[in-house]
């Protein structure tokens, strides 16, 4: 079943490539005109930048294996449960995608992901305080 799933990824992704390899450079948008410099905004958009990057690297340092880990370790559970777990987590983060616009558009785009962010990096870390398994999947 696992290598099963692990093909249908593969070929997934092979055909993905198949697919946009045959797009044509016309496709591209802004073709008659060269990009613009940045200009005064360079210093901002390269402190974003940085920024994004540092979000970036700290994101990826808190994979999925960790905190499966984690719940199996100590709370017991087994890898089918946690993989739902995280399966569930994954389509809310997916459906929240959609209130990220209204909302950027009420605060605007910075504040938006940090009051976002902020809240969910607190919950992770007190996850780790939890004394039982509904509370830390709770938060």
């Amino acid at each position: 079943m696992v290598t099963a799933l692990f093909g249908l990824y593969g070929g997934i992704g092979l055909l993905t490539f198949l697919l946009y390899r045959r797009l044509s450079p016309q496709v591209e948008a802004g073709l008659d005109s060269p990009p613009a410099p940045l200009g005064r905004s360079r210093g901002i958009a390269y402190r974003l930048a940085a920024l994004f990057s540092v979000g970036a690297f700290g994101g990826g340092l808190v994979i999925n294996a960790l905190p499966a880990l984690w719940l199996s370790e100590r709370f017991g559970i087994g890898v089918g449960t946690v993989g739902a777990i995280f399966f569930v987590t994954s389509l809310c983060s997916a459906a929240s995608y959609f209130a990220a616009v209204p909302l950027a558009k009420r605060f605007g785009l910075i504040n938006t992901m940090v009051f976002t962010h902020l809240p969910s990096s607190i919950f992770l870390i007190l996850t780790a305080f939890a004394p039982t398994v509904w509370i830390a999947l709770d938060s």
